[in-house]
């Protein structure tokens, strides 16, 4: 039976508070702004949701987390399928979605995947089947680690004004993956670190694929922080 898989998104808490709503202030509303949160839950609800709940493998767990000012009315209108996690920093985001797996699994050690996505991305059907399969806990014990990540290099990014997409080889990036064999009060999740320096953090397989669309695809628009389209 392959393991059970729990995916991780930010929908508006920063990574670090100040400075992204700096960030972000430059380019429109900061994440309380209702222009910017209108705008988020049309890519959540038209290009994230719907690639989750097309999942293939459906042995997940989909954890949203939000600002605690966030209105409960607003989380509601995005629809089902994932768990809101209320938190006023990432840190806590995360001890809250510790506690819930350990009052799911228990607290004896065991494998725990952890898969970073962002909320106006998209992952092919495939997806989390390719994740699950990957580890296998003979893995942990070849390296000698308890925590492997895992990194799809090739996917797609897709301009949402044109609908045109491209082929991307992204070494280090966002859909990122972490296996940990610990106990849930231990997880350091995939979020321990950017995405940019996970491989020096933890024994990192990248994988290529020929078949770029059967990975992800990354939205580009004009509120993106770090992403352009050519």
């Amino acid at each position: 039976m392959l393991p059970h898989v729990n995916v991780i998104s930010r929908f508006n808490l920063p990574l670090t508070f100040k400075s992204e709503i700096r960030k972000r202030s430059s380019i429109g509303d900061p994440p309380l702004g209702l222009a910017w949160l209108e705008r988020r839950s049309d890519f959540f609800r038209n290009i994230t949701l719907p690639s989750v709940m097309n999942q293939r493998y459906k042995n997940f767990s989909w954890y949203v987390m939000f600002h605690p000012e966030t209105e409960k009315e607003f989380v509601n209108t995005l629809g089902n399928g994932f768990y809101p996690i209320y938190a006023a920093s990432l840190e806590e985001g995360l001890d809250r979605i510790r506690v819930r797996m350990e009052q799911e699994f228990g607290a004896d050690r065991r494998l725990y995947i952890s898969v970073r996505l962002d909320t106006d991305d998209a992952i092919s059907p495939e997806y989390l089947y390719k994740i699950a399969a990957f580890f296998n806990p003979a893995l942990f014990d070849c390296l000698k680690s308890d925590r492997i990540a895992l990194v799809f290099r090739r996917g797609l990014y897709r301009d949402i004004r044109t609908g045109k997409s491209i082929k991307k080889d992204y070494p280090n990036n966002p859909f990122s993956s972490l296996g940990e064999i610990v106990r849930a009060i231990d997880l350091k999740t995939i979020y321990a670190t950017e995405h940019s320096n996970i491989s020096k953090h933890f024994p990192t397989f990248s994988m290529e694929s020929d078949v770029y669309d059967s990975t992800w695809t990354v939205s580009v628009h004009d509120s993106n922080i770090g992403n352009s389209f050519p």
